[in-house]
C-alpha cells in the first residue's frame, strides 16, 4: 500500500508535502484504524506536517437510517454498563491522540468537531465528543503558531494548560463548547500580555450550552430575552489583545425568530448534528 493510499484510508490527504486535510468533504470518524498509524510511510509524512485542517466526528454507526434513527444503542458494541460505554468511547479517542501525536512540527492546526448525533447520545458518544480536548492536553505541540477550534468540546483548563507551554501567536475559536468553571481563566490567560499572543477571535463560544455574551461595546447578533446583551463574538490585534475581557452566560436566551432560525440553521449545517434536532 503507497503512503498516499494508507492516508486516504485513514480519511486524509496531502495537499501538498507539509499541509493535512480531510480525504473528502467527509468528516473523519474517530473509529481510525490504529495500524495505519504505524506504518513507516505514514508515519514520516505525517511527521513533515506544518498545517493542518481536519474535521472530526463521531464513529460512524454499522445501522442503516432505515433501521434506527441514530439515537439508540449500538447493536456492536452497546452495554449497559455505562463504564464500559466510555472504555469503548476512551480508545477512540486515544487513537485520534495518536494520530495527532504523529505531527510533532505542526505549526498552524484548524480543528472542527462535528457530531453525528442528536441529543441522545451514549456514555461511548460522549467521550468520543471530548477526542479534540485529549489532543490539547496530550499534545506537546513545540511548534504551533496558529490553533482554530470550531464546535469542538473542551476544557478551557486544557488549553490555558497548552498556551502556557508553546509559543501560540494566533488563537480562533468558533461554537466551541467550554467548561463552565473554565471560562474565565480561558480569558484571563489569552489577554496577558506577557503571553505574546498577536490576535485572538472568539465567535458564539458556549458554557453549558447557554451562548457567551461579552461585557464590552456593541450587540448581540441575536435578540435576547431579558433584554439587551452585548457581542457574541470579539476579534482583536494587537496592543488590543491585552484589554481584559468578561462575559456572562445564561442570563439571557435567544428570541425565536427568523436570524434565530438561520443562526441555528448554519450551526447545524457547519457543527452537525445532521437533520434536525430531536
Amino acid at each position: 500500500m503507497s503512503d498516499a493510499a494508507a492516508l486516504e484510508q485513514l480519511g486524509l490527504r496531502l495537499d501538498d508535502k507539509s499541509s493535512l486535510c480531510n480525504a473528502s468533504e467527509n468528516a473523519l470518524p474517530c473509529d481510525i484504524d490504529a495500524s495505519l498509524l504505524g506504518v513507516s510511510g505514514v508515519k514520516a509524512a505525517l511527521g513533515q506536517i506544518h498545517q493542518a485542517t481536519v474535521t472530526i466526528s463521531h464513529h460512524v454507526r454499522s445501522w442503516t437510517e432505515e433501521e434506527d434513527d441514530g439515537t439508540g444503542p449500538e447493536p456492536e458494541d452497546h452495554s449497559d454498563d455505562p463504564a464500559e460505554q466510555t472504555a469503548a468511547g476512551e480508545q477512540r479517542a486515544k487513537t485520534v491522540v495518536d494520530l495527532f501525536r504523529l505531527m510533532s512540527d505542526v505549526e498552524e492546526l484548524d480543528l472542527r468537531w462535528y457530531s453525528l448525533r442528536k441529543r441522545t447520545q451514549s456514555a461511548a458518544d460522549l467521550r468520543e465528543r471530548g477526542c479534540i480536548d485529549d489532543v490539547l492536553k496530550s499534545m506537546p505541540f513545540k511548534s504551533l503558531q496558529k490553533l482554530t477550534l470550531r464546535g469542538a468540546y473542551i476544557d478551557g483548563l486544557n488549553l490555558v494548560a497548552l498556551l502556557e507551554r508553546c509559543t501560540v501567536k494566533q488563537i480562533h475559536l468558533e461554537h466551541v463548547h467550554l467548561a463552565p468553571a473554565s471560562v474565565q481563566p480561558l480569558l484571563d490567560c489569552l489577554t496577558i500580555k506577557q503571553r505574546g499572543l498577536e490576535s485572538f477571535h472568539l465567535d458564539d463560544i458556549f458554557a453549558a450550552d447557554a451562548i457567551i455574551n461579552f461585557r464590552i461595546e456593541g450587540e448581540a447578533k441575536l435578540p435576547m430575552l431579558g433584554g439587551a446583551a452585548g457581542p457574541s463574538e470579539v476579534q482583536r490585534f494587537g496592543d488590543a489583545v491585552s484589554e481584559p475581557l468578561e462575559f456572562e452566560a445564561g442570563r439571557r436566551r435567544p428570541v425565536g425568530s427568523g436570524a434565530y432560525n438561520r443562526w441555528m440553521a448554519k450551526g447545524r449545517e457547519l457543527h452537525g448534528p445532521p437533520g434536525l434536532y430531536d
